[in-house]
């Protein structure tokens, strides 16, 4: 089973440390499962989301402009579970993400 805690890259000390979604209600991720979009919602500005495989490999790199309220295209992506990374200024997230094809 896949330890969503476990760093899908090395964090240095002047990185900011990732939050788990478990212990996150700053970011809203909706739908999720989800089709083809997401929607991410944040109390603070979001530069960057990077989609991994469940096996920790980078797939998608977003670098967002500094926005609160995003969309997230993933229709190129074929059904599974994968993690999504968001970057701000102040903290890193991580969500677990389902995409499901109707």
């Amino acid at each position: 089973l896949y330890n969503v805690t476990t760093p899908l890259r090395s964090v240095t000390p002047n990185q900011p440390q990732i939050k788990n979604e478990s212990v996150n209600s700053l970011v809203k991720i909706y739908p999720n499962p989800t089709g083809d979009q997401i929607s991410i919602q944040s109390s603070q500005d979001i530069l960057e989301a990077t989609i991994f495989s469940i096996s920790g490999y980078k797939l998608k790199n977003f670098i967002v402009p500094g926005s609160k309220n995003y969309k997230l295209d993933i229709m190129d992506l074929p059904d599974g579970i994968y993690i999504l990374e968001l970057y701000s200024k102040e903290n890193n997230y991580r969500h677990k993400l389902i995409k499901i094809t109707k």
